[in-house]
C-alpha cells in the first residue's frame, strides 16, 4: 500500500509540472473608441501570451481591420507575429478566425502556438476592461478570453488553407 501511494504521488507530482507547463493564450477583439460594438470597422483582433491583467506582456497583432470576423486573409488564416522578437516559427501564432455574428457560443477563432491547439468563442470575460497598447494607446476590449493549450499540435503550417494537407509533421 505504502508503494502504491508513493507511486500515486509521483504521478500526481508529474501531472502537476506538465501542467505548469502548457501555455496560455489569451485572444481579444479591440477597438480604439470606447462604447464600440463587437466586429465594428476600426476593430482589431490581438493575442497575448501572458495574462491580461499584464498590460506589457508580448501581444501578437493583425495590422488591418477586420471585418464580420474575417481575418486580413482572404480565407481566414493569418500569421500573428509577435513585434517585438525576430520573427521565428515559435513565436508565430497562426490562427483561423470563423465567420460568425459574436453569439457568445459561437467559435472565433482556432489558433496554434508553443506546441499547443487553442479555439475560442465569441465570448466576453473582460466586459469593461482595457488594454494598454505598445505605444501607451488605450484600446476598449469588446470581446475576449484566455485558454490554456488544449492538446498537443505537432505540426507546421504547410499552405494557405487550414486542411489536414495544409499542416505538416514536425519531425
Amino acid at each position: 500500500m505504502v508503494r502504491l501511494s508513493a507511486f500515486l504521488l509521483a504521478v500526481v507530482a508529474i501531472c502537476a509540472v506538465a501542467t505548469a507547463d502548457v501555455p496560455l493564450l489569451c485572444i481579444l477583439q479591440g477597438n480604439f473608441n470606447e462604447g464600440a460594438p463587437y466586429n465594428q470597422p476600426g476593430s482589431y483582433w490581438l493575442f497575448i501570451s501572458d495574462s491580461i491583467d499584464n498590460h506589457y506582456s508580448n501581444a501578437y497583432y493583425i495590422d488591418s481591420e477586420i471585418a464580420r470576423g474575417k481575418a486580413a486573409s482572404t480565407n481566414g488564416l493569418v500569421t500573428m507575429l509577435l513585434k517585438s522578437y525576430i520573427t521565428a516559427e515559435s513565436n508565430k501564432v497562426y490562427a483561423y478566425f470563423y465567420s460568425n455574428d459574436g453569439s457568445p457560443g459561437e467559435n472565433v477563432a482556432f489558433a496554434t502556438y508553443a506546441g499547443y491547439a487553442f479555439h475560442f468563442t465569441a465570448r466576453n470575460d473582460f466586459v469593461g476592461r482595457s488594454y494598454m497598447t505598445a505605444g501607451d494607446v488605450v484600446m476598449y476590449i469588446t470581446a475576449g478570453s484566455c485558454v490554456t493549450g488544449e492538446y498537443e499540435w505537432p505540426y507546421t503550417k504547410k499552405g494557405a488553407r487550414l486542411t489536414p494537407q495544409g499542416w505538416l509533421a514536425q519531425t
